[in-house]
This record gives structure tokens, C-alpha cells and sequence, in this order.
């Protein structure tokens, strides 16, 4: 939110400034005219926003993503004032004052989740192809751009379910991706409730079967003929009147990737952004070497991870020895079932998980390992009435052990966090109408203060990253709607 529950003050400054937004709107979008320079409603679609800023481990350097908005280019959608968001990766230097920007990428493909090696010779990142309204959407990859010579950019996985959020390995010449695996497509069943009424779980182990038998079937019609006309489908196409076939047929058809019709309503968070939420995916991790390529430059693939659970937002212990993750309770009940989220830690081979935060009376995320290696933080907040309390920063030992809260002196919410080279601990956050950008001292210690980091009057930090004392930060305002900054942490 924009402002503070914890600040009642700022409600009213937020009402108002709401009000006055809607009367300039208003008296803009009825007396602008051609040439007289004001801002009409059609120029929000000209304005870019940085989403992500990450800066190399010497400062030499930092990538940010530019969010902008463009007219689809569906042939079959054309003049009817159809947009659609893309992301682009630039580069900026941080050693010239006088450095221009440089585009790194452009064109129809998206491209985010920059991620750059701690030599500072590579980018990672996560390029989308272009989407064919007429085809599935196709999955993202993984690709890598060299840094400190001229050259394109090359795909390094390949995985069926897609790849994204690379994160490099602290030690090794490595990659650690994230693949969403569709339900349908997991091997087993889960050890939690399915909570499909009716149906067991030895039925549904078969249905499973049938759905992975009929990928399998080369032999059907891949001609998308039935969606263009649904009264021309084949008799094997339309299930039998027993039970057991209009079941096979109904989970045949809820997982396919295309959407489904009917749609088959199985669980509790079935609603999506736009529209009914699909099969149900699971985020697993693949550690991708880069010293193993094959002709075609894709790295070889190991899945560390498996089963019916999440492993969201992965991070490495500074040695390389540890991961930990994000991911709902896993005490037997339906995902959907919990609204708080735990934070784990695993092997970097994906054994021995285990939870190092998380009960009934508080849910985690955003796990960070610190440089020590021995503790990290997380941000965490009150599952009593949590839609209204605020997020705090808690430091933990890796065992989970000496729980303390950080931000205990801040009467407002922690956003964003990112831990610079030194440990300190940086996160923006929301005050009277503005969005500042705080760091946390003495974290070691048993009474830890925050205090704001010097950016100015009414702007909002947007994005951004630290390397040691120089923060570069997405800074938003009246009279610059995004700009971006270098600036000094001990100002």
C-alpha cells in the first residue's frame, strides 16, 4: 500500500493526494488539444518503468530491466487498441560519470531475471520467444551474453516445462534455474490431500497414468481443427456414458495446454488474474553446468528437486554448500490450504530439507542468506489478521535457532531486501505517501535501528541493489517518473 496502518496521519494525506490525481486527470483528458503540450490519456502508454536493477560484484557496472507497453501485433487483433507489456534488459557503467546507456536487448522477445556472474564476465538472464496467438505459449529459456567482449547471446537450457530466475553458483561455473512442472507430469502422487471428492487416490494415480499414455500417442490430429470447429471432433474424442471414461476424458482434457473445455474445478484457489486457474504447477530447481555443453551450447541439466512442493525463490549459502527456499507448510494438508509460507534450507544437491522458519504464528519469505554463512534473513509477518499487519526483517542462525526482529524501531512495512557484500541490510518501504529507502544498523546485535538512506523529498525507490557502500536505486517522482540513481549509502 502507499501508506502505513501503523501511521494513521497518512491516510488522509493519501485520500487527498488520490482526489487531486483524479481532478488533474480529469481537467487534462477534457482541455488538452493538439500541440498545447499537456499530458493526455494515450501518454501513459508511452512511460517505461525499471523493474530490476542488479550491479556487478566489483560496482563496475549494473543491469536494469525497462518495463514498457506496446501494441500487439496479432494480425487478427490489429486497430483494436490491444497492448501488451515487454521487458528489455540495459547496461549502464558506473566507473564514467559520462557513460551512456546501452540497450542489450530489443524487439518482440521479452527479457528479465538478470543475474551476472561473480566474475562479472557473464549475464544471465531469461528470454520469452514472441507469442503466436495460433500456438501453446511457448516456455522461456535461460540464455547467457558475455560482458567483457563484443557477442550474441546464446540459449543455455532446453527443458520441456520452460526455465527462469537463473541464480549462479557462488563457487562453481554453474546455474541454478527454476521450471514450473505441471501436476499432470510428476511422477507419483502427492503426500498431501488431493481433496477431489470421490475420487481416491489409487483412481487418480490412474487417470495420471492415462493423461501420460496419451501425450504419448503421436497418432492424433495436432491440426487444432476441433477448436475452430468443436462438432467436428472424432468419436474417440467424446467419452463413453460409464463413469470411469468421462472421468479419463474430463482429466485428459483439464490438462492440456491449451485451455481446457470444460474446465473441471478442483480445488480452493481456483480463481486466476484473468481467468480460471489452470493445472496446478510446481516450481523445481535444475543445476545447469556451463562447463558441460553440448554443440548446441545447452548446458547439461541435473533436477535437484522433485515431488509435489515448491522450492520458490532459491538462494546459495555463500560456500555453495547450502540452498534455502520458500514454500507453504508441508504438514499434509492441500497447498491451497495455507495462506503463510515457510523458509527451508537443503543440500545444494537437494537433500536433507529441512524448516528453519515458519509455524502457525508467522509466515516467511524472501530468504537471504548473510556473508558469514551462518545466518540469514528473511522478511515475516503476523498470520494473525496478516492482510492488514505489517512485514518485518528477522535474522536467524541457519538451524533456525536466536529468532530476533530487526525492524522492531519501524513503525512501517519491509519491501524489497537486498544484503550488500558487507552485510548491511537494505529494504525499502512505504511512509506518508512515499516510498523510502531505509538500511539496517547494528543487525549483530541485540537492539537494531533503522534510518533512512538520503535520497530526497517525495520520491519512491522503485528497484533497486547495493554493492557495498554505492546503492543504485529506481528512484520515482513528480518531476521524474523514473530515473536512475547512484547514490551513496552513508549519506
Amino acid at each position: 500500500s502507499v501508506f502505513s496502518f501503523r501511521d494513521p496521519s497518512a491516510i488522509s494525506v493519501f485520500v487527498f493526494a488520490l482526489v487531486a490525481f483524479f481532478m488533474i486527470l480529469g481537467t487534462v483528458d477534457v482541455s488538452a488539444k493538439a500541440g498545447d503540450g499537456l499530458v493526455v490519456a494515450r501518454d501513459l502508454l508511452r512511460m517505461r518503468s525499471i523493474t530490476e536493477v542488479v550491479v556487478a560484484r566489483d560496482g563496475s557496472y549494473a543491469i536494469y530491466v525497462v518495463k514498457s507497453i506496446h501494441e500487439k501485433r496479432d494480425k487478427k487483433k490489429e486497430g483494436k487498441g490491444e497492448y501488451e507489456y515487454r521487458t528489455h534488459l540495459w547496461r549502464i557503467d558506473l566507473d564514467d560519470e559520462n557513460a551512456e546507456p546501452i540497450e542489450l536487448t530489443s524487439g518482440n522477445r521479452t527479457a528479465d531475471d538478470p543475474a551476472i556472474s561473480r566474475d562479472g564476465k557473464w549475464l544471465a538472464f531469461t528470454r520469452k520467444e514472441e507469442v503466436d496467438d495460433d500456438k501453446a505459449e511457448k516456455k522461456g529459456q535461460v540464455w547467457l551474453m558475455p560482458m567483457n567482449h563484443g557477442g550474441e547471446a546464446r540459449v543455455v537450457t532446453d527443458l520441456e516445462n520452460g526455465a527462469s530466475n537463473p541464480v549462479w553458483h557462488t563457487v562453481e561455473n554453474k546455474l541454478l534455474v527454476t521450471s514450473q512442472i505441471p501436476f499432470s507430469k510428476l511422477e507419483g502422487m502427492p503426500d498431501w490431500d488431493t481433496e477431489q471428492p470421490g475420487l481416491s487416490v489409487e483412481e487418480l494415480a490412474r487417470l495420471k497414468a492415462v493423461t501420460h499414455s496419451d501425450d504419448d500417442d503421436t497418432t492424433k490430429d495436432q491440426s487444432g481443427d476441433d477448436e475452430k470447429n468443436p462438432d467436428a471432433r472424432s468419436d474417440k474424442d467424446v467419452p463413453s456414458n460409464d463413469l470411469e471414461s468421462v472421468r479419463e476424458w474430463l482429466y485428459s482434457n483439464a490438462h492440456k495446454e491449451k485451455k481446457a473445455n470444460p474446465h473441471v474445478v478442483t480445488r480452493r484457489s481456483f480463481l486466476d488474474e484473468h481467468d480460471l486457474a489452470g493445472e496446478m504447477t510446481f516450481a523445481h530447481l535444475f543445476m545447469i553446468n556451463l562447463d558441460d555443453c553440448n554443440g548446441d551450447g545447452i548446458g547439461t541439466a541435473q533436477q535437484i528437486t522433485n515431488g509435489f512442493h515448491n522450492y520458490g525463490d532459491p538462494q546459495f549459502s555463500p560456500d555453495g554448500s547450502l540452498v534455502c527456499f520458500s514454500d507453504k507448510p508441508r504438514e499434509g494438508k492441500h497447498p491451497d490450504r495455507y495462506l503463510r509460507s515457510c523458509v527451508f534450507v537443503m543440500n545444494v544437491d537437494g537433500s536433507e530439507i529441512r524448516k528453519i522458519a515458519g509455524d502457525e504464528s508467522r509466515s516467511f519469505s524472501q530468504a537471504r542468506f548473510l556473508p558469514d554463512g551462518k545466518s540469514l534473513i528473511a522478511t515475516t509477518v503476523p498470520t494473525d489478521e496478516m492482510w492488514y499487519q505489517q512485514e518485518d526483517i528477522a535474522r536467524m542462525n541457519v538451524d533456525g535457532s536466536d529468532f530476533r526482529i530487526l525492524t522492531g524501531d519501524w513503525p512501517s512495512y519491509a519491501g524489497a531486501v537486498r544484503v550488500s557484500g558487507d552485510g548491511g541490510i537494505y529494504f525499502t518501504t512505504g511512509w506518508r505517501g512515499n516510498y523510502p529507502l531505509r538500511v539496517i544498523d547494528n543487525n549483530e546485535k541485540n537492539k537494531p535501528t533503522t534510518r533512512e538512506v538520503s535520497i530526497g523529498e517525495g520520491v519512491g525507490v522503485e528497484a533497486f541493489d547495493v554493492h557495498d557502500n554505492t546503492i543504485v536505486a529506481a528512484v520515482a517522482s513528480v518531476d521524474h517518473p523514473m530515473q536512475l540513481m547512484v547514490i551513496d549509502s552513508q549519506q
